[in-house]
C-alpha cells in the first residue's frame, strides 16, 4: 500500500533519485565486479537529472496532467537527455530511435507541456528534455517507436492520467504519486511485472508469460480493464460471457514477432468493452466481455513486499473490478486474474484449488512496471 501524503515535488524527487541508485545497487554482479564503479559507469551512459531540475519538472508535469488540450486530457511522457551532444548526434536520440529534435529548444513548463501533449504518443513515444543553467527545456519530440525493443534505458517521467505520476528508471518504475498516496518501487509485493510468473507459478502455462505483455496492453489504452485465466477443464463457474470467439492457437505464439505484437495489442481493445477479458492456461482467448454472478468468499490473503501474507475482508479489496476478478478465482481454482486500473495500477489474483486467493500489487506504474 502506499503512504497518503500531499503532492510534495521536492519529496518525490529525492526519492525518486534515492530508488534509481538502490536499483543499480540491486543488479547482482560478479564478486569481482567493482560495484560502485559499475553503478557510476550506468549513470554515465543513461545519465539521472539533478534534484533541483527534477523537482523543477515534476511540478510542471503535475499541473500540465491537469489540464486539458483541444478537449482531450495531457496524457505526458518525458525522457531525460543528458548525453553530450556529440553522443546524441551520432546515436540519434537516447533510446536509439527518430526524435524530431528542435532547433530551439524551448522552456519545460506546463503551458508547454499541455501544447505538445497531443503531438507525441504518451504510450510508446515522449518529450525530450534536458537541463540548462536556465532551467529545463523540452529539445525534442519522439516518434512513437521511442520506447520499443531494443530502447535504451533512460530516466524517464509519465502521467498517464491527471494528478498521477510515474518516475521510472531502465524500464522499471521507481516511485509513483497517485490520488494522494506514495508508492515505492521497494515497498510493493511486486515490484515489476517480471516477477508476475513466478508469483503464478506452473499451473498457468503459457497464460503466465502472457499476462506481464497484457497488462502492458491495457494499461497503454488508458482505460484498464482485466484479464481472466480459467484453470482446470471444467466449464467456467459462475461466469456469463458477453462475446465467445473462437481462436486458434495461443495468443503468444504467432508464427512473426508482428502477428504476437497484434495479438497481445488486441487484448487491450477487447478490455475496453464492460467485463473481463477470459484466456485459459495455454494463452487461448476463449471470449471476452465476461462477468461473474457467482458468490464471493468473505475473506482472502494480502501479500507483502516480504512475501508473507495477511488475512483481509473480500470487502476491502476495492472496487468492482477486484472484487469480480478475486470472486472468479475463487470459484474456479486454479484460476488467476490481472486487473489494470484507468490509473495504471496493476493487481494480480491467484486461487488455488480449497483456498483463498492470494492479492499482490504490482509496482502501480502501468509499463514502466518492467516487463
Amino acid at each position: 500500500m502506499g503512504r497518503r501524503v500531499p503532492f510534495d515535488q521536492r519529496t518525490l524527487a529525492r526519492q525518486a533519485l534515492e530508488e534509481a541508485e538502490a536499483f543499480l545497487r540491486s543488479i547482482d554482479l560478479p564478486p569481482e565486479i567493482d560495484q560502485r564503479g559499475y553503478v557510476e559507469s550506468k549513470k554515465h551512459d543513461h545519465p539521472i537529472p539533478s534534484e533541483r531540475a527534477l523537482t523543477d519538472v515534476l511540478e510542471e508535469t503535475f499541473y500540465a496532467s491537469l489540464a486539458s488540450e483541444e478537449g482531450r486530457p495531457c496524457r505526458l511522457r518525458l525522457v531525460y537527455d543528458g548525453l553530450a551532444h556529440a553522443t546524441r548526434e551520432r546515436d540519434d536520440s537516447p533510446s536509439g530511435a527518430t526524435v524530431h529534435w528542435f532547433a530551439d529548444p524551448i522552456a519545460l513548463d506546463r503551458d508547454a507541456l499541455r501544447r505538445l501533449s497531443p503531438v507525441h504518443d504518451a504510450a510508446r513515444g515522449a518529450l525530450h528534455w534536458r537541463e540548462h543553467e536556465s532551467g529545463a527545456l523540452v529539445a525534442g519530440v519522439g516518434a512513437p517507436a521511442v520506447l520499443g525493443a531494443g530502447a535504451r534505458p533512460e530516466f524517464m517521467i509519465s502521467a498517464p492520467t491527471p494528478a498521477h505520476l510515474i518516475i521510472g528508471y531502465y524500464d522499471r518504475a521507481l516511485v509513483a504519486h497517485r490520488r494522494g498516496e506514495t508508492f515505492l518501487r521497494r515497498e510493493c509485493a511486486l515490484p515489476d511485472l517480471q516477477r508476475l510468473s513466478a508469483f503464478l507459478g506452473s499451473d498457468f502455462g503459457e497464460a503466465a508469460a502472457l499476462m506481464p505483455r497484457a497488462a502492458m496492453a491495457i494499461a497503454d489504452e488508458g482505460h484498464g480493464g482485466s484479464l481472466w485465466v480459467a484453470g482446470g477443464d471444467a466449464a467456467v463457474c459462475g461466469t456469463r460471457l458477453n462475446y465467445r470467439v473462437h481462436t486458434a492457437g495461443d495468443l503468444a505464439s504467432r508464427p512473426n514477432l508482428e502477428g504476437r505484437r497484434a495479438s497481445i495489442h488486441s487484448l487491450g481493445k477487447l478490455a475496453s468493452t464492460d467485463g473481463a477479458v477470459l484466456i485459459d492456461t495455454a494463452g487461448r482467448l476463449l471470449g471476452f466481455g465476461a462477468f461473474y454472478v457467482g458468490p464471493a468468499p468473505s475473506e482472502l490473503d494480502l501479500v507483502l513486499v516480504d512475501g508473507s501474507t495477511i488475512r483481509a475482508s473480500f470487502a476491502s479489496l476495492g472496487g468492482g473490478r477486484h472484487q469480480a476478478a478475486a470472486a472468479f478465482c475463487a470459484a474456479n481454482a486454479p484460476a488467476a486474474a490481472l486487473v489494470v486500473s484507468q490509473d495504471a495500477q496493476i493487481t494480480v489474483m491467484t486461487c488455488e484449488s480449497r483456498s483463498l486467493p492470494r492479492v499482490a500489487e504490482v509496482a502501480p506504474f502501468g509499463r514502466e512496471s518492467g516487463a
